[in-house]
């Protein structure tokens, strides 16, 4: 019996059980929501038992559609859990410990996690909803595409190399003299002041350009995976995390579509080794003096005294779920609904903010500024936060119901992209997506106005000038 068809689509039958499950598990979810008063929540205990049933079919739906580990929305879904629900997933497993550095009632945890876990099934319905409307390209990348792939890779590199090289050593003084925080208390800069910054940026992306453009010989291409290695290991030795590991994941991503699938065993080993030993050991050396500053023995040390590093990272990733809790408590009443004000102010980041503050960061400005503020105007005051989170912001600009509709209107709208342009055989597909994962998969610890940039500048203007071709070239 035939179950997919070659083309990468999936047979209605297959698609219709999927979006009738997850509808109605979306919707079993929903109608406490809509039926009970404000402020009503399940037991902390049930809702992590929800989370970990959610995750589970979440993921299985995910896969169903995926059929691969290396798909952007598995990728991304993955991310927007761990980040989010994490905590809940770890209490379930040691529920003696404390779920986040911070005081909090289980109501309000509760209540947060449970808001949480309907946004993700709502983002999983997105998930099938765009595989069974949208379709995907088979088509392969010309030569022409390829080699304007080459050309923005390039181009991306002669802008963004030096920047962020200096960037880079800027950092590493900061942290030699003052540890990981000193990063956090250096003088913010706006405008064209922080010209160093913004075209760093452009550095990851020029490299996964490049690579992924098909014009390099094999030791170029090991040459540009060794360059983004280094940088990677520099950025994990400074005490950064989440920054560092997404470019690693997208040029793993890129590596196993376009160079040499990367093999199952491998990928589940590696990753392992970085979310059970790698992260929680820099989370500890982070906060002594520096980790560059350690000796080899003190690495050893912490590497060996080690204690439930799984749950420790779930429990620190799932610290998220602060600032959900936070934003149920303090909107409304602290801050009015935004009624999808911060959507549209978010596109005011496309542009550069050359004569200042950018105006999607005046008034209040960004969610996270404003919560961190509100919550610990010391940490505030030394550049610290806590984050947010996208389902956070869908509730700040709509409540409870309209949030996960909005999160869901999200969901269509950002895998509708993916699916798009998710076709595994064309290499130009393929470089969009690594770019995009390298810029949005700390989306699920963000909000809008900081990922719309990103993928407006180092995906959407490149996919023109390399999709788009002159008349002359058109068949």
């Amino acid at each position: 019996m035939t179950v997919l068809a070659t083309s990468g689509t999936r047979p209605l039958s297959l698609l219709g059980v999927l979006i009738t499950a997850q509808a109605g598990w979306v919707a079993a979810l929903l109608l406490p929501l809509l039926i009970w008063p404000p402020g009503w929540t399940l037991p902390l205990d049930t809702v992590s038992g929800l989370a970990m049933i959610s995750t589970v079919l979440g993921l299985g739906v995910t896969a169903a559609v995926t059929r691969t580990v290396w798909d952007a929305r598995l990728l991304l879904y993955v991310s927007l859990t761990v980040f989010n629900v994490g905590a809940l997933l770890a209490h379930l497993f040691d529920p003696a410990a404390q779920m986040v550095p911070r005081y909090f009632t289980d109501a309000q945890l509760a209540q947060a996690g449970y808001y949480l876990i309907v946004c993700l099934a709502a983002w999983t319905l997105g998930t099938v909803l765009t595989a069974l409307l949208i379709p995907q390209t088979a088509a392969a990348a010309s030569p022409y595409q390829q080699q304007r792939l080459r050309l923005v890779g390039l181009a991306f590199l002669l802008l963004g190399t030096v920047p962020a090289l200096l960037e880079l050593g800027e950092a590493v003084q900061a942290v030699r003299s003052g540890g990981y925080m000193a990063l956090y208390q250096q003088d913010v800069t706006v405008g064209a002041a922080n010209w160093r910054a913004v075209a760093g940026g452009f550095f990851v992306p020029g490299m996964l350009f490049l690579l992924g453009s098909g014009t390099l010989r094999r030791r170029g291409q090991w040459g540009v995976a060794l360059a983004m290695l280094l940088y990677v290991s520099a950025r994990i030795a400074l005490g950064h995390r989440s920054s560092a590991l997404m470019p690693l994941i997208a040029l793993a991503y890129l590596w196993h579509h376009t160079i040499r699938p990367l093999p199952a065993r491998l990928t589940a080993t590696v990753g392992a080794v970085v979310f059970v030993v790698l992260l929680p050991a820099v989370a500890i050396l982070r906060q002594a003096s520096g980790i560059v500053n350690l000796s080899p023995d003190a690495l050893v040390e912490t590497f060996l005294n080690l204690q439930s590093p799984l749950l420790g990272t779930l429990f620190e990733t799932g610290g998220t779920i602060m600032t959900t809790a936070y934003t149920l408590d303090f909107i409304p009443g602290s801050r009015e609904f935004g009624q999808g004000v911060s959507y549209a102010t978010s596109l005011w980041t496309i542009l550069p903010s050359i004569g200042g503050l950018n105006p999607a960061l005046a008034g209040e400005g960004l969610y996270a500024a404003w919560l961190v503020r509100s919550v610990d105007p010391g940490v505030a005051s030394l550049g610290g936060g806590y984050g947010f989170s996208p389902m956070a912001e869908a509730y700040a600009n709509f409540g409870l119901v309209g949030g996960v509709a909005g999160f869901l209107a999200v969901s269509l709208l950002v895998q509708g992209l993916m699916t798009r342009f998710g076709g595994r055989h064309n290499a130009v597909h393929v470089v969009l997506m690594a770019v995009t994962l390298s810029a949005v998969l700390l989306w699920a610890r963000g909000e809008s106005a900081s990922y719309v940039r990103p993928i407006v500048w180092f995906v959407l203007l490149p996919a023109l000038y390399v999709l788009l071709r002159p008349r002359d070239h058109v068949a």
